[in-house]
């Protein structure tokens, strides 16, 4: 990679995304296709999904990490192998994808991560008909809709054993500052503990009943 480091940053990034951009339009088409046997052969294209998503994002990965040479150190307690969980981390940049995908990489769940989505994407032909063919919960941000899409992603976890990583950014948007003022404004127009650093979650922003 070292011809590539005295290229334009521009030239660089179309140079290393591009090949990696028409491969995901590539599975995009093969997940939507797919989307055919999902009534009769669910676990098919759940295995098949995961394979798909594994080669696009270890992909991105290797361009973040081994083309670009960013350093992601991880700290804490070891991690489990191949084990399912709910992930729920804050939404800082574009940056924290890569971070998350990099812990899943090293606990061998990389192509298992499936993420909340907006349903919005739902619409959009192949790249949403491929997020909704890996499984991805596509959510409206409305509790009382959402009940039934996430009985749906969690029906495949407890009655299919499908192993995931379940990913969650609760804020359910990027921080800034301007975010986090109209946050805390909220909070206290609502008597809610002002949360600092971060945005309070959505659904905790929410009105629901249990």
């Amino acid at each position: 990679m070292a011809m590539l480091e005295d290229l334009p940053a521009d030239l660089r990034g179309i140079i290393l995304v591009t090949p990696w951009g028409l491969y995901l339009a590539v599975c995009d088409v093969v997940l939507s296709l797919l989307l055919v046997v999902r009534i009769f052969a669910p676990d098919f294209l759940y295995r098949a999904s995961c394979g798909l998503g594994y080669s696009v994002w270890r992909w991105i990965q290797f361009i973040f990490e081994g083309c670009n040479g960013a350093r992601i150190t991880i700290s804490g307690d070891r991690l489990p192998t191949r084990e399912s969980a709910v992930v729920v981390s804050n939404h800082v940049a574009w940056a924290d994808f890569y971070l998350i995908q990099s812990l899943a990489l090293r606990s061998r769940m990389l192509g298992q991560c499936r993420w909340f989505a907006k349903i919005q994407l739902c619409w959009v032909p192949f790249l949403g008909w491929g997020l909704w063919a890996m499984g991805m919960p596509m959510v409206t941000r409305n509790w009382m809709r959402d009940l039934r899409e996430l009985q749906r992603v969690f029906g495949g976890i407890v009655r299919r054993r499908w192993p995931m990583w379940l990913i969650s950014f609760s804020e359910a948007t990027r921080f800034t500052p301007e975010k986090y003022d109209e946050s805390a404004a909220w909070c206290k127009q609502n008597g809610r503990p002002c949360i600092y650093f971060i945005p309070v979650p959505r659904a905790l922003s929410l009105p629901c009943s249990i």
